[in-house]
């Protein structure tokens, strides 16, 4: 259920081999821009609460933000 839910994005056989994961993701994310990181995030958390694919892709290719209205209206 977790994962389905998007908690869980993976999972390990051993501890080592999850730090391992961790530690290059981390500096994955420490070597990308702080609004491109921020951006990704919004772009998980309008999908999962909005559920619009389309939406979704739309902000992704055309990098329009929306406000708070538009916020209240898509969910």
């Amino acid at each position: 259920m977790s994962k389905h839910l998007g908690f869980i994005s993976r999972q390990f056989d051993s501890t080592e081999e999850c730090l391992s994961a961790a530690l290059s993701l981390a500096d994955n994310i420490a070597m990308k821009s702080p609004i491109a990181v921020q951006d990704v995030g919004i772009l998980n958390r309008i999908n999962k609460l909005v559920g619009n694919d389309s939406l979704t892709r739309e902000f992704a290719y055309t990098a329009r933000d929306f406000n708070s209205s538009e916020a209240l209206k898509y969910g």
